[in-house]
């Protein structure tokens, strides 16, 4: 007795699903759009055109963020970009050290004395990125004064992109220990 295969009656995918593919180009959109038609072409047609349109879809999205996240951590134009948050957080962190002069009477001997009270401050340097540990921007306690400071995106201290706190001058009533490194 000979055994025969019925042959597979899978549905051809329509036009419209392969066009659905065309959105593949807009990136996350892209991502979900190329799940679906993953899993459409895996399930429903088991066409490998739809497979692949859908990995394609995926895979665009996943390389253009990761050569966003490279380019905007690790290249000098997206430490740049962190040099203008560096200085705000800087500032912010300078308002903190005199707040806690006020509270204590001293300023903190390291920067970390500031996160142990659930203050929000941040004394990571943005322009510093790295997934080992943070760095932390530059301070010394000297005092009844203190430097504090961003070591800039060439990550060297004591260079000219060295990136300092704005402090506002010195009006007798208010008066900073911030000293210029």
């Amino acid at each position: 007795m000979k055994m025969t295969v019925m042959p597979e009656d899978r549905p051809k995918p329509p036009l419209a699903v392969y066009l659905v593919g065309i959105l593949g180009i807009f990136p996350l959109i892209g991502a979900i759009v190329g799940l679906v038609l993953l899993i459409l072409g895996i399930a429903a047609y088991r066409s490998w055109k739809l497979i692949v349109i859908g990995a394609v879809g995926i895979l665009w999205t996943v390389a253009l963020y990761a050569t966003l996240f490279y380019i905007g951590f690790f290249s000098v134009w997206g430490r740049r970009g962190f040099a203008s948050i560096a200085k705000q957080q800087l500032t912010n962190t300078a308002h903190e050290l005199e707040f806690y002069k006020i509270e204590y009477g001293d300023y903190p001997d390291s920067l970390e004395q500031l996160l142990k009270k659930d203050r929000i401050v941040f004394i990571a340097d943005p322009t510093q990125f790295s997934f080992k540990k943070s760095v932390d921007f530059q301070y010394v306690h000297l005092g009844d004064h203190y430097t504090l400071f961003s070591v800039g995106i060439d990550g060297i201290p004591h260079t000219s992109d060295d990136i300092f706190p704005v402090i506002p001058p010195d009006t007798g009533r208010i008066h900073y220990g911030w000293i210029k490194p």
